[in-house]
């Protein structure tokens, strides 16, 4: 259980990290 609650947060931290470079990017890309 606490191995899928480690797996879960580590997906959404990967997931925030890229979509901030994403942001990131299309700001300075604007």
């Amino acid at each position: 259980m606490f191995l899928l609650v480690g797996e879960l947060a580590v997906w959404v931290g990967t997931l925030r990290a890229v979509d901030s470079v994403l942001v990131i990017g299309f700001l300075k890309f604007l």
